[in-house]
């Protein structure tokens, strides 16, 4: 979520272009099938949840500027008075 809410949008690119890998002392003494099949699989179950998490702090990120842009104009607005 840190990616999404720091970067915004570049954040979001981000995400969907970096590929994880697992971690190798997962993958110790298994068969050359298995750590293929387990890397495929754990680099789409981990992007999937990385891509989710920057577009959650994208959109957190953006409703919290908005609502601090709604709080600078109301002040403002208000000190005019």
């Amino acid at each position: 979520m840190a990616i999404g809410c720091l970067g915004g949008l570049l954040g979001v690119i981000v995400a969907y272009i970096y590929e994880p890998s697992p971690p190798a002392s997962l993958l110790l003494g298994k068969s050359p099938e298995y750590v293929a099949a387990f890397t495929d699989a754990y680099k789409d179950g981990a992007k999937s949840v990385q891509t989710k998490n920057a577009w959650t702090g994208c959109i957190v990120s953006t409703l919290l500027y908005v609502v601090y842009v709604v709080l600078v104009v109301a002040a403002a607005e208000e000190s005019v008075d």
